[in-house]
């Protein structure tokens, strides 16, 4: 007790020697923030405010990044003028139309397609610091809950948008010429006279690898109760190309078998996914005009009958496409990642939101929309991602539904049975892993009350 005193009274000494420099080198360090202030990162608040966010300084100061915000004209005038010595609330516009704002040369290399919206393509990673910091949004959102990633609803309520991360309108603008490609793939495999029949309303796209030979012949046992029940469905599978000649001569027996295989040229791969997309939105464009709705899903997702079913009747007769929406995604930069796409490609920060690829429900009349600007609009190799960017192009309206899918994959284990089926009873979509989709079997046949047709 007496050391731990007399260690007290030193220190409370040695700090009264001291206090004088202690109190100097104080000063002096305010005064060289307040000399280069310009130079030390703005500390700001945002909030949401009439439908837009607002970003305010908190040090009621100018900083030398806003006046040259305001000088390119990407700061609401009417609020920033004459409050230097006030509050300055700063309403963050999308980049200026105006070229001169790019101080290195365009990386992007769809821009001589865009003709006269150059806008799409002003962000490249050697510029796009240039910008207000594009989280503040996302931190904001995060701060008000925690859990916005557990509960979609709370989500869609909170409104948040990060507006310097995003696109601006005019990337959702087709480019005059077609960009992707599209036209130098050809249907190679084709099933006859799906369409031609009546009752065939309602179309299932399974996608596949071109070997899934195993799941398509899973999918086709499991799937044939719900068939029989429902006319107007009909399962077809969606299939690249590949150079094994064996592999491939499988397939076509297969197709020619079953008669339910579509086959474009391209070569069946994780990154082109966009291409296997982009060519199902055009089979079914060419080849089912009547079309009341085309449900793409892959293949190792087990659907619930009754619950598609309520979700086909309560968007009937509307331009949507309807799934499980990812809010506020930041796109992957590492190119390790599986879903990595480079700046090229996608030079913005976030996603828009977007629509999970594992099952979404397009009415029929937003199909050939969709195809319609598919080659004009840049493709990225996030196929969810890319197909929410067809959508906003031709004001299909995407619509959240909750409970539709699980987040993340599944494996069956037969001590969770009870609560794997309890959740696929409640969903419309249940996603089993990659290496134990096969189990979705396990599903259809233990789950009775989830896969009841």
């Amino acid at each position: 007790m007496v050391y731990l005193r007399n260690r007290i009274l030193r220190s409370v000494m040695l700090f009264r020697r001291n206090s004088r420099v202690l109190a100097a080198l104080a000063v002096g360090i305010i005064v060289i923030m307040v000399h280069y202030r310009e130079h030390f990162p703005q500390i700001n608040i945002t909030y949401f405010k009439e439908n837009e966010w607002i970003e305010e300084d908190f040090a009621d100061l100018y900083t030398r990044e806003e006046r040259q915000y305001e000088r390119e004209g990407r700061v609401d005038a009417s609020q920033s003028k004459g409050t230097e010595k006030k509050s300055s609330k700063v309403k963050w516009a999308p980049l200026s139309t105006d070229s001169s704002v790019r101080t290195e040369p365009p990386s992007n290399k769809y821009e001589s397609t865009v003709g006269e919206t150059p806008q799409a393509d002003n962000v490249s990673k050697e510029n796009s610091n240039e910008l207000p910091p594009c989280n503040f949004c996302i931190r904001n959102f995060r701060e008000k809950d925690p859990n916005y990633r557990l509960d979609e609803q709370k989500a869609a309520e909170l409104q948040c948008r990060a507006l310097t991360c995003l696109p601006p309108p005019e990337y959702y603008i087709p480019r005059p010429k077609p960009i992707n490609g599209f036209e130098y793939y050809t249907m190679i495999l084709s099933p006859k006279g799906v369409c031609s029949d009546k009752e065939s309303r309602i179309l299932i796209v399974v996608h596949t690898k071109v070997t899934g030979a195993g799941i398509r012949s899973l999918w086709r046992r499991v799937t044939k109760p719900f068939l029989k029940a429902h006319p107007q469905f009909r399962i077809l599978f969606m299939v690249g190309y590949t150079a094994d000649t064996a592999a491939w001569k499988a397939t076509e027996n297969e197709g020619k078998q079953n008669n339910d295989i579509i086959g474009y040229s391209f070569i069946d791969s994780y990154h082109n996914l966009p291409l296997k997309t982009a060519m199902m939105l055009r089979w079914c464009t060419e080849n089912c005009q009547n079309l009341e709705y085309l449900i793409k899903i892959d293949d190792d997702m087990f659907f619930n009958p009754k619950k598609l079913l309520q979700v086909l009747r309560k968007f009937s007769n509307q331009l949507v496409i309807v799934g499980r929406l990812n809010f506020h995604h930041e796109v992957r930069r590492d190119p390790s990642d599986s879903i990595y796409v480079p700046y090229e490609q996608y030079p913005y920060h976030f996603w828009p939101n977007f629509q999970g690829g594992g099952l979404y429900v397009v009415s029929g009349k937003a199909v050939p929309k969709l195809w319609a600007v598919a080659p004009y609009i840049p493709v990225v190799n996030l196929e969810d991602a890319w197909v929410t960017t067809l959508a906003i192009a031709t004001g299909v309206e995407r619509q959240l539904t909750r409970d539709f899918t699980n987040r993340r994959p599944e494996r069956w284990v037969d001590k969770l049975k009870n609560t794997i089926c309890a959740t696929a009873e409640k969903q419309v979509g249940y996603l089993m892993t990659g290496r134990a989709k096969m189990d979705i079997e396990k599903i259809w046949y233990e789950c009775r009350n989830a896969s009841a047709v």
